[in-house]
């Protein structure tokens, strides 16, 4: 999936086409337009890893015990 995206940020594409292509090519739905913007925002600044990155001021996993803990209380 990387490459088609690196593929279509080279030919100049928009975001908003190059999702359209993509979904068309590899009837992909996890690709949408807001995160094309994104990849082809930090392909701009040097970034080719399109691995998920932790996002700030959200939890990484969800501890269950604590969880119910607190719906308890």
């Amino acid at each position: 999936m990387s490459g088609s995206c690196s593929y279509e940020r080279f030919r100049g594409t928009s975001a908003a086409t190059a999702a359209a292509n993509i979904k068309r090519a590899f009837k992909e739905t996890l690709v949408n337009e807001r995160m094309l913007r994104l990849w082809f925002v930090c392909s701009t600044q040097g970034e080719t890893d399109f691995e998920d990155r932790p996002c700030p001021g959200r939890l990484q996993s969800l501890d269950n015990s604590a969880l119910l803990t607190a719906i308890k209380e």
